[in-house]
């Protein structure tokens, strides 16, 4: 059986909102779907217990939501829990890795491709939100969770997640929401990275 494992940093109100979201919203799903599925978050969120995971024959797919830096995915310890020159080829080899984090596309997405990843998917800016709007948010990225746990290419991942985006900036737009949140959500979608959009993330037709 594939293995997914989830990571969620939740030491502080901002990335506490959105783990909790994510167990609520996304995890029960990825269950009834079929697959493994292993959580670390609290204390076991952290490298040690993230590098054993991966190196685990059966793991498909790695989905994290956390701090981030150009070249490195935080644990709840506010330490890499994968970093540039700090993993082993074999944690990230063949496996599809999206983290809902900031800017970690820009450096470190790439480097794990480069030491075999297939695909990444992540920001190469700061990742923001607006806790009032929490659930739109948070709706463009849980679609793509949904799109490569259920077996589509990356790149029609990708687009599943853009056409959320749009969808979800059109509602604010029409509901005359804050013109800062909607702002944001563009922002965000701008600065989605993934190997539709280059190759330096990965093949656009891998898949799990």
């Amino acid at each position: 059986m594939a293995k997914i494992v989830c990571i969620d940093s939740d030491y502080d109100e901002i990335v506490r909102l959105v783990a909790e979201w994510r167990r609520a919203n996304v995890y029960p799903d990825m269950q009834n779907h079929g697959h493994e599925l292993e959580i670390l978050k609290d204390n076991l969120a952290v490298r040690s217990y993230l590098q054993q995971a991966l190196l685990e024959d059966n793991v498909v797919f790695l989905s994290g939501s956390g701090h981030g830096l150009f070249h490195e995915f935080q644990g709840n310890d506010t330490s890499g829990a994968l970093e540039v020159g700090n993993y082993r080829a074999g944690e990230v080899k063949d496996k599809i890795i999206h983290l809902l984090s900031c800017q970690t596309a820009f450096k470190l997405g790439v480097d794990i491709v480069k030491s075999g990843c297939s695909a990444f998917f992540g920001y190469d800016f700061p990742f923001t939100y607006h806790k009032e709007y929490l659930d739109y948010f948070m709706a463009p990225d849980a679609s793509l969770d949904k799109a490569i746990y259920e077996g589509k290419p990356a790149s029609s991942a990708h687009q599943t997640l853009m056409e959320v985006y749009d969808k979800t900036i059109a509602m604010l737009q029409n509901q005359r929401a804050s013109l800062y949140a909607i702002t944001d959500m563009m922002i965000n979608r701008d600065h989605f990275c993934s190997p539709a959009k280059n190759k330096r993330w990965g093949d656009p037709n891998a898949k799990v």
